[in-house]
């Protein structure tokens, strides 16, 4: 049986998700993104601004888990993985290495910050 993997740490502690399906997204959000496939790259993406994933445990048991800002960020990042979509293939444009600490809001407004 084919198993898709991934884990994930947003700061919360790992989740690790096996045969993920994004199954609820709500909002949006355009935000900076880099990969580490593709280190020193980075590009505005367009993202959904809450998800809810449905996937399997190591053990087998399904369950569902939700994220929003960065956590639904790296969920759909890590999900499209799996579907060979690449973060740049969301790309609203691409940023220099400099611009990468400025945070882009939905609104298109720049604010300084981590991303």
């Amino acid at each position: 049986m084919l198993r898709r993997v991934v884990t994930i740490d947003t700061g919360n502690g790992l989740i690790e998700l096996i045969n993920p399906e994004i199954i609820a997204k709500k909002g949006r959000q355009e935000e900076t993104e880099g990969c580490l496939s593709f280190p020193g790259e980075y590009y505005v993406t367009k993202r959904p601004f809450w998800v809810r994933v449905r996937a399997q445990d190591r053990n087998g048991k399904i369950f569902e888990t939700e994220g929003e800002g960065l956590a639904a960020r790296a969920f759909c990042h890590e999900l499209d993985h799996l579907d060979g979509v690449l973060y740049m293939d969301r790309m609203i444009r691409k940023i220099n290495v400099r611009q990468a600490n400025v945070r882009v809001k939905s609104d298109g407004k720049t604010a300084e910050g981590n991303n």
